[in-house]
């Protein structure tokens, strides 16, 4: 239901209130913003550069809390009995990058160490050392288009202080391009890039271990620093995957390698070294209608601190303030609430560094709370950061009930609290821990200034396990939410982690990917059941069940990011994305970190060949996960914009996605082919038909595809997509002895009109797969 604006403001107070449960007053994070020079564009695509967000009235929090209110009088009073709330909730920050490319120079590469790793002083000068190598070794390999100008690096707040050291402005931990951080495992120093894309889509971080910059042995292991981090590099900045060359793991020592010329960058790289420090964190909420004069007051006193603007409505005097904005010092998080809020808003957040949020507008703050979650503490310390384990709203009619499970596991547990909201009369409500014990009504606080929001404070850690909780509607039919969170139940383990991400793919027909990590302090979380929830004003929710087995949108197999295309958006606009991630004790357990740096086995020097040590090799033991069952929720939002997209290239339907996991076997001389099903439209729905070739080779295959043999699969109806598909056939005129290819064409639901099957594939522009069988398969 939407409201008229002034029903909205009227409303915000009581909904802000629960909404702001989700910051505490530590340092917070920030988001990301790129421009690409046209020298770059032959090599990758056009980086987002422009979007919009938001704005509301104002109020400054500092992290001791004294609260100074601007704005309107009688609204920010309502807000001084409710700060307490402020320091209970913190949650994840969808990744992003600042670095930016200044002719042939990258500008403000960002390197984080996290406040775990010990202080050495050999860190960062071995750490300066490897990214001028690098930047050395970039500018040789592109041609000398491109080099390192200026890098950043960020201290833990806990290390020495030095009067060096600068103070953070818009940068922090949570959005470097480059981490230094320990690893998970005992023996897992492979350095690697997080990717969540396919082919030419950027990555999400570089990982390094303080043991790779300071023990000089793993360099006969991994190569030179600098190399290591221009492969790296190639994955984050370009979205190159790896293709190494297993057959020939050896490289040829100093004393018998082909040395780099002498040609160097036209500057030397720059760095400025940043130390962590507790943030300010302003909220302003826009009910005068001019964000202009709030923004202007706001901002000349928040230099490396946070404003959480929030506005529902337009404000054509946003632009006035964009340079003040810009030259603040100070990351600018917008949540744009319903369908009218200004258009501007994206902006302030794209030159700050701050995210870009949006809430759908119903009646319950449920909505408003989703999307502070996503505010987090930028210091990369995890055990600060609450955690969103269930987040609802549904509803209810008149004594219906609410009857719902939460999983407390064993790596949350402090700082526990159950939020219950409604939006008439307030419901009759309990919870019982996994032992039995039970909270009632009169163990929620309900605070005078937000009467339709029930808070219930779980003291020391929360009991291990699930946690029921019952709702029941006394008045007639409304809305009831349910929020709960937690935090790290011990400093010394790292609790598991849900992060939620949507873009536009940048290849036609670029349709819209959803993403969801799910992981425990660098390792993949696998075996989990996630949900992906699009919402958007005007537009019924769209439910989505991720998958991480490596087809359809999912790039690579068992790496703890599920993925799925979302095909049926509503028009341009902004979308919220919330996601959920259940794990049970049969089905969770860790994977190994994929995409890493080679692990070479030796060297040639003097023409004999030197082993490395080998390689340390994790028992299963290693990487299970000693989770139990959890219960995770994660939020985002994305705005979309096709204005600069050919219709043509952007089509009302989408063909069926790639089979990427076709194999083929020999049983009992049959053929026995197996694949996962595509979907009519990318991997949602079903295929029309699947037309099968066989022939002696790819080549006769593309070159002669209508005499090619066809394989009768007339009788094989496609399933529904992720679904496993198998074809049993002997062929005919290929011998099991003779080498032969399959190529598997996928046709979708209603395939363009063309004279023959070559055509209806090209056109519909399907992608397929080859599998060859040779005599040794036998």
């Amino acid at each position: 239901m939407l409201l008229h604006r002034e029903d909205r403001l009227s409303r915000l107070p009581s909904c802000m209130a629960t909404a702001f449960l989700q910051l505490p007053p530590s340092d917070l994070g920030k988001p990301d913003h790129f421009s690409e020079s046209p020298e770059a564009s032959s090599l990758f695509p056009a980086q987002d550069k422009e979007n919009d967000p938001l704005l509301h009235c104002f109020a400054f929090l500092s992290e001791t809390l004294p609260l100074e209110m601007r704005g309107q009088g009688q609204i920010m009073g309502m807000f001084r009995s409710l700060i307490f709330l402020l320091s209970f909730q913190l949650l994840h920050v969808a990744k992003g990058s600042m670095v930016w490319l200044n002719g042939s120079g990258y500008e403000d590469l960002v390197v984080a160490i996290n406040p775990s790793v010990p202080e050495d002083a050999n860190i960062i000068p071995n750490t300066k050392a490897m990214i001028k190598d690098a930047s050395n070794y970039l500018f040789e390999a592109t041609k000398h288009r491109f080099f390192f100008k200026s890098v950043k690096i960020i201290l833990p707040k806990t290390w020495t202080k030095s009067s060096t050291y600068s103070r953070l402005k818009t940068e922090s931990y949570n959005k470097a391009d480059v981490i230094i951080a320990d690893p998970y495992l005992k023996h897992g120093d492979d350095p690697y890039t997080l990717q969540y894309g396919g082919c030419a889509m950027k990555g999400r971080y570089i990982h390094f271990t303080p043991k790779f910059l300071l023990d000089s042995s793993l360099i006969k292991v991994y190569g030179e620093r600098g190399r290591v981090f221009v492969h790296e590099w190639a994955h984050l900045r370009w979205g190159v995957f790896d293709e190494y060359n297993n057959d020939a793991p050896f490289y040829v020592s100093e004393n018998a390698r082909v040395e780099p010329t002498s040609l160097v960058p036209p500057f030397e790289t720059t760095f400025q070294l940043l130390q962590t420090q507790d943030r300010a964190v302003s909220l302003v909420l826009d009910v005068s209608g001019s964000m202009t004069t709030i923004i202007t007051n706001a901002i000349g006193t928040t230099y490396g601190s946070e404003i959480v603007l929030l506005t529902d409505g337009e404000d054509s005097s946003m632009s006035l303030c964009r340079e003040r904005v810009k030259e603040s010092g100070a990351i600018i998080h917008t949540i744009a609430l319903g369908p009218s809020a200004a258009k501007e808003l994206e902006e302030f957040s794209n030159i700050t560094g701050g995210l870009q949020l949006y809430a759908v507008d119903v009646d319950v703050p449920s909505k408003l709370v989703e999307a502070f979650s996503e505010i987090t503490t930028g210091s990369g310390d995890i055990s600060e950061q609450s955690i969103q384990l269930e987040s609802k709203d549904q509803e209810v009619v008149s004594s219906g009930w609410i009857n719902s499970t939460v999983t407390i596991d064993k790596t949350v547990g402090n700082d526990t609290f159950f939020v219950f909201s409604w939006s008439k009369k307030q419901p009759i409500f309990f919870v019982r821990d996994p032992k039995g014990k039970e909270y009632g009504s009169s163990d929620f606080t309900v605070d005078s200034s937000n009467l339709k929001t029930a808070r219930l404070s779980i003291n020391g850690t929360a009991e291990v396990g699930d946690w029921h909780y019952y709702i029941q509607n006394t008045d007639t039919t409304q809305t009831i939410s349910v929020t709960v969170t937690s935090r790290a139940a011990s400093s010394d383990v790292s609790p598991v982690i849900l992060q939620a991400y949507m873009e536009r793919s940048n290849i036609a027909p670029y349709p819209l990917v959803v993403y969801a990590e799910v992981s425990q302090n660098f390792l993949p979380v696998l075996g989990a059941t996630v949900i992906a929830t699009i919402e958007k004003d005007g537009a019924p929710a769209v439910s989505l069940h991720l998958f991480d087995n490596g087809t359809g949108a999912d790039m690579t197999k068992n790496d703890g990011i599920y993925s799925r295309y979302f095909t049926t958006s509503s028009g341009d606009g902004r979308y919220s994305l919330k996601v959920s991630a259940q794990g049970r004790d049969q089905t969770i357990r860790l994977g190994r970190r994929q995409n890493g740096a080679l692990y070479v086995p030796g060297y040639i020097e003097n023409g004999k060949i030197q082993m490395n040590a080998p390689r340390p090799e994790l028992a299963d033991e290693d990487i299970q996960a000693n989770l139990g069952s959890f219960s995770r929720t994660s939020t985002s939002s994305f705005k979309l914009d096709s204005s600069g997209i050919s219709p043509t290239s952007s089509p009302q339907g989408f063909p069926p996605c790639k089979i990427t996991d076709l194999d083929a076997y020999i049983d009992n001389e049959t053929v026995v082919l197996t694949w996962t099903a595509p979907g009519g439209d990318f991997d949602s729905g079903k295929a029309d038909h699947y037309i099968i070739k066989t022939g002696a080779n790819l080549w006769s295959l593309r070159d002669g595809f209508e005499n090619a043999t066809s394989v009768d699969s007339s009788h094989l109806t496609p399933q529904e997509a992720g679904s496993t598909e198998t074809l049993k056939f002997k062929p005919e005129h290929l011998t099991i002895e003779n080498e032969f290819t399959h190529k598997i064409f996928v046709i979708e639901d209603n395939p363009p009109r063309a004279p023959n099957p070559t055509s209806t594939v090209s056109r519909a522009e399907i992608d397929y797969r080859v599998v060859t069988l040779t005599s040794s398969g036998l």
